[in-house]
């Protein structure tokens, strides 16, 4: 979707613009199992991507669990959700932010799993995980949390990163 609506020539250049927006490259990245992936990953707070974020009033601050409970017949359309719903990759892996103050962790990149994590919870068919999925995690203050403002009102779009 990235290379094709949003104009990014691969992925690998939508990654990264999205990972400058929080300094990547500055924190320090420590990867976890995650133990029960059915009761965490819906507690995790959706990111800054507008095409997730426009379902909510109050933005950068929903969890995927809320977003199962509250706007479902969005979540029941997203074919990709279903299909991941329906067959769990046997691995993988999420990228998230930790704010200390507050413990939540913002998913960065999972989206489409972590809703077909809380969808199958919510539908009282939890995911059979085979293997725990991991998540590499690194911390941002409460200070910086605007840096999720930012980068939800620029967007993701090839056009928009180059006028930042």
């Amino acid at each position: 979707m990235a290379t094709e609506v949003k104009g990014w020539p691969d992925w690998e250049s939508w990654r990264s613009y999205s990972a400058d927006f929080i300094k990547a490259k500055e924190r320090d990245w420590k990867l976890y199992e995650i133990k029960e992936p059915n009761e965490a990953i819906p507690n995790f707070v959706i990111g800054p991507w507008q095409g997730w974020q426009e379902n909510f009033e109050r933005k950068n601050v929903q969890t995927f669990e809320y977003l199962v409970k509250n706007c479902r017949a969005w979540v029941e359309k997203n074919g990709k959700i279903n299909k991941i719903k329906n067959d769990f990759p046997e691995i993988s892996e999420f990228i998230g932010i930790l704010i200390k103050e507050t413990g939540e962790i913002v998913l960065f990149e999972g989206s489409h799993r972590a809703a077909a994590i809380a969808l199958a919870k919510e539908m009282g068919q939890p995911i059979q995980f085979k293997n725990n999925p991991t998540i590499a995690i690194a911390e941002i203050s409460r200070d910086e949390r605007d840096l999720l403002e930012e980068k939800l009102k620029r967007g993701t779009h090839e056009e928009l990163a180059q006028k930042k």
